[in-house]
């Protein structure tokens, strides 16, 4: 968990390392510190310099969902398949993913004023394997809101924790 719930974010990856990304502010978005989280130990770090995690060395084996707008054909398409199995309207945007036989979405709805995001899995019959809240009462969007790599799912959940599961390659 990380000990300020301000806007964590998935960054990249290194090795055995997951870089997550944290504003210090809400209000520069140019203030941003990073934390890395060794994936074996459990172990957290922080505040490496901007210019040795900005070097192209993100891993090529990570997988990112694309991202439907809303009122394209694809958002469209995935939004009427949510209906139908959910009974709720997706706002906004949706990632959207298949891999290892398994649909990965992450959508946004409306409460009032605020965004809920969860992220919802089904397997290529439609039946749905997880649905989780990843952020409630939120004020905007978030861009790449889970990742998969090496088997595994990452996301961040309520903005101070990081989230991982493996993925069992479906028959």
């Amino acid at each position: 968990r990380v000990s300020e719930p301000w806007w964590v974010n998935l960054f990249k990856t290194r090795g055995n390392t997951v870089i997550l990304s944290k504003f210090d502010t809400t209000n520069n978005p140019d203030s941003v510190s990073y934390i890395r989280l060794d994936l074996q130990t459990g172990a957290m770090s922080g505040d490496d310099p901007v210019e040795t995690l900005t070097s192209n060395d993100q891993h090529k084996d990570v997988i990112v969902p694309d991202q439907y707008v809303k009122d394209s054909t694809h958002f469209e398409t995935v939004s009427k398949f949510i209906q139908q199995k959910l009974k709720c309207t997706p706002v906004h945007t949706i990632e959207y993913l298949e891999n290892s036989g398994l649909i990965f979405i992450s959508m946004y709805t409306q409460e009032g004023l605020d965004l809920e995001n969860q992220l919802l899995i089904f397997d290529e019959n439609g039946e749905l394997l997880l649905r989780d809240k990843i952020g409630v009462a939120l004020k905007g969007l978030g861009l790449e809101t889970f990742f998969l790599r090496a088997g595994y799912l990452f996301y961040v959940k309520n903005k101070v924790e990081l989230v991982t599961c493996r993925i069992i390659q479906r028959q």
